[in-house]
């Protein structure tokens, strides 16, 4: 299945559309865990096209946000004492290709999110499997720093809160320094002490995305 983007909100509707003086044009689709890109770029009297696919590295997932793609994964503290606050979530999520905690874009995004913080993960990353029968948490973007209920984000891809399904009450502190999370089973979004790791296991986290140049089987542009 292919999904098409487009990105129109770079030129605004004009006789020579789809392009307008001195902007660009872009368009791409979805297909199979890829995303491919074209570019139009004027450049004095001939248009430069350049092609690329966008990939994420195993086990990152890759979807797009409005005209942005991006890879998220879960990232587990597989080894002592398997639960981590949220400094050290947002440290997991930084480390190697990793760029720092992130959150749900859409419902659809929040469903993956939360499948993939399920037991049966846990125990393919290491997770005791003692620790697989009490509820578990994992952290995602969101940090309040100066107001309360007003959260600063790593990843400002997402949206801030605005595609987060908050849990029935949520957010309620009148105070700082609290944090996001949600947990297996449930994609509801609740607040809580940001030092605080007790069954919290993981964290949702962004990763760097594959960028490859391609030529497309066919192509014709003429101006």
């Amino acid at each position: 299945m292919k999904e098409r983007i487009l990105d129109a909100r770079k030129c605004a509707l004009a006789n020579d559309a789809p392009m307008c003086g001195d902007c660009y044009y872009s368009q791409g689709y979805l297909s199979e865990d890829t995303f491919y890109k074209m570019q139009v770029t004027p450049s004095e009297e001939d248009w430069k096209l350049s092609y690329t696919k966008l990939t994420c590295t195993n086990p990152s997932k890759l979807f797009v946000r409005c005209t942005v793609a991006v890879c998220i994964e879960i990232r587990w503290l597989n080894k002592s004492p398997w639960e981590l606050d949220q400094y050290s979530a947002s440290k997991l999520c930084a480390y190697g290709n990793g760029m720092g905690l992130t959150g749900q874009y859409n419902l659809k995004e929040g469903q993956w999110i939360r499948d993939q913080a399920s037991p049966t993960k846990a125990r393919e990353n290491g997770i005791p499997e003692s620790l697989l029968t009490t509820d578990f948490y994992f952290w995602i973007d969101g940090r309040s720093l100066y107001y309360p209920k007003v959260f600063a984000m790593e990843d400002l891809t997402h949206r801030g809160t605005l595609g987060y399904k908050w849990y029935p009450g949520m957010p309620a502190a009148t105070y700082t320094d609290v944090c996001l999370y949600t947990r297996f089973g449930d994609s509801s979004v609740a607040e809580y002490d940001c030092s605080s790791s007790k069954n919290y296991r993981g964290a949702a986290c962004r990763t760097e995305i594959v960028t490859t140049d391609y030529e497309p089987e066919q192509s014709y542009c003429q101006r």
